[in-house]
């Protein structure tokens, strides 16, 4: 298990993101928001909400614990896998508020 995020850093690389990576990060993990409802509300396509919240967390990741530049392809999980067991993304998706 990995030790909880210092809420000073978390605020600190929230600043570092572009505006439309932090408002969709944001209204995902802290206001519960689903995809549909962020793309709704800042009228975007559920693909772009996808896109950016997969930016925002690479380079929060990256600012937080280091990083090698992951793509986004690394992210993904293959449905093969959730299929044999694995947990699924939204279940494994840490909570930082």
């Amino acid at each position: 298990m990995t030790p909880p995020i210092d809420r000073h850093r978390l605020l600190a690389a929230l600043d570092t993101l572009p505006q439309i990576s932090r408002t969709v990060y944001l209204l995902s993990a802290r206001d519960d928001f689903d995809y549909a409802e962020i793309a709704v509300r800042l009228g975007l396509t559920i693909a772009e909400v996808e896109r950016q919240l997969a930016d925002a967390l690479i380079l929060l990741g990256q600012a937080l614990i280091g990083g090698t530049g992951a793509k986004r392809s690394a992210l993904r999980v293959d449905k093969a896998e959730e299929v044999a067991g694995a947990a699924p993304l939204a279940a494994a998706r840490p909570r930082f508020f």
